[in-house]
């Protein structure tokens, strides 16, 4: 049991992670490595640091607390403290072993609330409408008492070391690097700002805004600031130990996150794709005899008439800008316009693109004011019936009916037309394109995986890591499109679009540009997806309501992103008193499938109402990535 502030919680004790040769001695045994004469690693759920003078012992960092058990192999026989790079569960799990030890931590003062105070989080935790893509949800599931709060530049004294505090956001907002001298060597530990020359661990956490590169940007000033320091060595949370060329390792970084920033420039000049009329201003637009469309709301509604006035919605989401601003509220729009304008006399279906809320948001009210059909895409079929389920990004709260299941490469006729829907990922794994022949043209219907540009001709809604992007999503659904070579695109907020090959051919061409920046950043380029998926792994439900003395099932939801089969396990870190089975859950995932693990947990029925927070410790093939998914249980 690990004391965490007035609560208590039971963690399982899993097997010693297999770690590689070079991290385990000739007999298999568990090394710490020494690095200098005062200076250790081990490596754990993240790379941990030791700092020793005489038997006392400093910590950067601390993952599950393993290198407790194995201070000996430094003659080290007390830790004085434990400072944090940032706030990242892989750095801090075992925390709540140091705060029943009485050991002290020190974390970055911006973000000391995410040790100390992470219940307030998890209470206010905005799973809806979620547009922070951020990586602040990869906390704590309970508070740990902070003894120290480091400011910018702070410079903090430890048996005649002086370290200083320097700020280097990137991975998150409030990552430091520790800036130090070590037996006449200049150190930086540097967190999870690199992982390996030229590479960083995660791209996924690289962004912080919707849509915006800013993590990118920020990354890449703090790998200058910290080269300008001069470091001999440079000590990453997941990597190797850079204790060689730790200058030029950060001048790779650098340059190859220039050219991961420069790829996503014209995203971040498209921020805002045009200037909007006002709300109430919305002339409807009829871009073929039986085709129109609302170019002006929120997302782009589009609408297939029939000559008798029936029709068929693509998207129906916030009327506006303004709409989307006051709180994501929908109000019903663009219907009497088209009754008015185009002779719509019944909406039969409305397909969205994707699931994001600003394209269905009025799928709901459809259904049931008027009576219409949702026909949905089948890799999003579950989100919108079940968003509970689901810790992704834009999720509507209401659970939609679906009326109709569209299916990969499924080809239906309406009014005499016949359409075609694929997968297209890109702005969102969860999406679908189609295409077919309306009155003579060649129509593509998009969403926000291709959009009008302000350099180019066409760009995408992405990246968006937590959308789920994989390294060639972009380019694969715009392939698959080319293949029909469509006239007229139907793209999410920018309206109907003229295309033809060679604008196509520019788009896969800066996709095929922006898969390779990807690849250059991550150390292991056969897993890079590993590196932009950050839900490879996840529990399902995520958000769960139920009372104290019942049985909760979970499933765990892996995706191997490796080339190689993989060993995936798993068990439950659980609040005090409650019970998983199995304990421990185990199988192997082929290269790029995905598989699940089952456990019922037994909540006793004196369990506090409120907010329970349940993770996974993961270990895939020889990683441990330790505390990895969360899932919230409220308890009525």
């Amino acid at each position: 049991m690990y004391a965490a502030g007035t609560l208590v919680y039971h963690l399982p004790q899993p097997k010693l992670l297999p770690l590689s040769a070079l991290e385990r001695g000739p007999g298999g045994e568990v090394l710490i490595h020494q690095l200098l004469p005062n200076l250790y690693w081990f490596a754990d759920t993240c790379n941990v640091y030791l700092l020793k003078d005489g038997s006392h012992g400093l910590l950067f960092d601390f993952g599950s607390g393993q290198i407790l058990d194995h201070l000996h192999g430094a003659g080290v026989e007390e830790i004085d403290w434990v400072l944090h790079t940032h706030h990242h569960r892989d750095q801090a799990q075992g925390d709540y072993l140091l705060a029943e030890r009485g050991i002290p931590i020190a974390v970055p003062e911006r973000e000391a609330a995410l040790f100390a105070e992470v219940d307030a989080f998890w209470r206010l935790k905005r799973v809806y409408h979620n547009y922070d893509v951020s990586s602040i949800g990869n906390t704590l599931p309970r508070p740990v008492p902070v003894a120290r709060r480091f400011q910018d530049y702070e410079r903090f004294e430890w048996r005649g070391h002086t370290i200083q505090v320097v700020p280097t956001p990137g991975h998150t907002k409030g990552s430091v690097t520790y800036l130090l001298e070590i037996d006449g060597q200049t150190v930086a530990v540097a967190g999870d700002l690199i992982a390996e020359p030229g590479a960083v661990h995660a791209i996924h956490d690289l962004q912080w805004q919707y849509g915006f590169p800013d993590g990118v940007g920020a990354a890449l000033h703090s790998t200058l600031l910290v080269k300008s320091k001069q470091p001999d060595l440079v000590l990453g949370s997941h990597g190797h130990p850079i204790t060689t060329g730790a200058v030029s390792a950060l001048d790779l970084l650098a340059a190859n996150l220039r050219h991961l920033y420069e790829a996503q420039r014209e995203l971040r000049a498209s921020r805002v794709w045009k200037i909007w009329p006002h709300a109430v201003d919305q002339p409807k637009q009829q871009l073929l005899p039986h085709l129109w469309a609302n170019p002006h709301s929120c997302s782009n509604v589009y609408c297939l008439l029939s000559d008798d006035g029936r029709g068929i919605l693509l998207d129906y989401g916030f009327p506006s800008w303004d709409h989307f601003a006051a709180d994501l509220r929908f109000v019903e729009h663009s219907l009497t316009d088209l009754k008015a304008a185009a002779g719509l006399q019944k909406v039969e279906a409305v397909i969205p693109s994707h699931y994001h809320d600003d394209h269905i948001a009025g799928l709901p009210w459809l259904q049931q004011e008027h009576g219409v059909e949702a026909w949905i895409f089948e890799n999003f079929t579950d989100i919108l019936e079940n968003p509970a389920g689901y810790n992704i990004p834009c999720l509507l709260p209401s659970p939609i009916r679906v009326d109709r299941t569209l299916k990969e490469g499924e080809s239906f006729t309406w009014e005499g037309n016949t359409f075609t829907v694929f997968h297209m990922p890109g702005h969102t794994w969860w999406a679908l394109g189609m295409f077919g022949t309306i009155d003579g043209t060649k129509v593509a219907y998009t969403g926000d995986n291709l959009m009008a540009g302000t350099i180019s001709p066409l760009r995408a809604a992405a990246p968006v890591y937590r959308n789920k992007l994989l390294v060639d999503s972009i380019a694969k659904g715009a392939e698959r499109l080319r293949e029909f070579e469509p006239e007229l695109l139907l793209t999410g907020h920018t309206g109907a679009i003229q295309v033809n090959r060679a604008i196509l051919d520019d788009f896969i061409t800066w996709a095929r540009d922006l898969s390779d920046a990807f690849v250059k950043v991550v150390a292991v380029p056969a897993e890079v997806n590993f590196a932009l998926d950050p839900n490879w792994c996840t529990l399902y439900p995520y958000q769960s309501k139920v009372g104290a003395g019942t049985r909760l099932m979970l499933e765990l939801r892996a995706t191997n992103h490796g080339p190689t089969d993989e060993f995936l396990r798993a068990s439950l870190a659980l609040p005090i008193g409650w019970t998983a089975t199995p304990a421990e859950g185990e199988t192997i995932i082929a290269p790029g499938r995905d598989a699940a693990l089952a456990f019922a947990v037994d909540v006793p029925s004196d369990a506090a109402t409120g907010r329970h927070v349940i993770c996974a410790d993961v270990t895939l093939g020889e990683h441990r990535f330790g505390w990895l998914p969360e899932a919230l249980v409220d308890i009525l």
